[in-house]
């Protein structure tokens, strides 16, 4: 399961390098700008 689950994730890489590049940078530091503003 879990080397499928990374098999997956390089495909992904592959394809959309960019993408992904973008959502892991988001997940590991989340800009303040993506939080909704209603929580201020």
């Amino acid at each position: 399961m879990l080397r499928e689950k990374r098999k997956n994730e390089s495909v992904f890489q592959e394809f959309r390098p960019s993408l992904y590049r973008h959502c892991s940078r988001q997940l590991e530091n989340p800009e303040p700008s993506v939080t909704p503003t209603t929580l201020d």
